[in-house]
């Protein structure tokens, strides 16, 4: 499934991502918000200024300077479990500036040489696709 943000892929059937820097998560691992935001914040590099919650989330998705490569992918693995601690609105909310990201890099001008294109590869599971449903 692509709905032009996300793109969802079967276990063991993630797209090629080289040329990519990838942040790789695990749902197994990211069962609240705040190992989420230790996972991204250590698989991008975010600065030390990263604060954890979704308004630092925003702030440094849509900037992504420090990072030399144009193709940025998060892939969450185990999506099963992602965030399973979390009420389903605070998914939905992180769907949502997910997307937003994703979008707002699509829409800046090709020409622009700070352009680069932000990717969240999610493994299929029926719990994420009710909640990306729900998100869009």
């Amino acid at each position: 499934m692509n709905n032009s943000a996300f793109i969802v892929y079967k276990k063991g059937h993630a797209p090629s991502m080289e040329k990519s820097m990838v942040a790789h998560l695990d749902g197994a691992k990211t069962s609240n918000m705040k190992a989420f935001y230790e996972q991204i914040a250590s698989s991008l590099k975010f600065p030390d200024y990263f604060n954890n919650n979704l308004d630092s989330l925003d702030e440094l998705l849509n900037d992504l300077s420090w990072i030399d490569e144009k193709n940025i992918v998060v892939q969450i693995q185990h999506s099963s479990l992602f965030l399973s601690d979390e009420p389903e609105q605070n998914i939905l909310g992180l769907m949502n500036l997910l997307r937003n990201s994703i979008l707002q890099w699509k829409m800046m001008d090709n020409n622009d040489n700070n352009k680069k294109e932000l990717m969240v590869l999610i493994e299929q599971s029926d719990r994420m696709d009710r909640i990306l449903k729900q998100a869009l």
